[in-house]
């Protein structure tokens, strides 16, 4: 029980690396999905108003037609964006439920004894020896 402090470190250590490569991972998928999305829909909207302008030019499509189509590709594209920049709180929101199923999952504490024992006269002094503490 007592020196463990090198290997809580070492644990420390291990774990706080393990969330860095998981966060770095996280933020940088998070960070290249809403400008990814953004771009689709840019390039919709591109799109839709080269391909109206020739039907306008051409007397096939009207500009009131042209107009719908425009919002309509907006109307798709825009909550695929909201959501893509939902996803770090989404991974927050999973972590975070991890977390307390392995907290609900981790067994109980055993039911203290009905006796437990007593010491017949305790003195407050305690000696460590061959123990360095910085």
């Amino acid at each position: 029980m007592f020196c463990h402090q090198a290997q809580a470190q070492a644990q420390f250590d291990r774990n706080n690396q393990a969330l860095y490569r998981s966060s770095f991972v996280a933020e940088f998928l998070s960070g290249v999905l809403q400008p990814g999305i953004l771009f689709f829909g840019n390039l919709v909207f591109v799109g839709v108003a080269i391909v109206g302008g020739l039907g306008i030019f051409s007397g096939q499509v009207s500009l009131g037609l042209l107009q719908a189509f425009v919002q309509y590709s907006r109307q798709l594209t825009q909550p695929m964006s909201q959501m893509s920049g939902l996803t770090d709180t989404v991974q927050s929101a999973l972590a975070s439920t991890e977390r307390v199923f392995e907290l609900l999952d981790a067994p109980e504490m055993g039911a203290e004894p009905e006796h437990p024992a007593e010491l017949p006269t305790p003195r407050g002094h305690i000696v460590f020896e061959n123990v360095t503490f910085r």
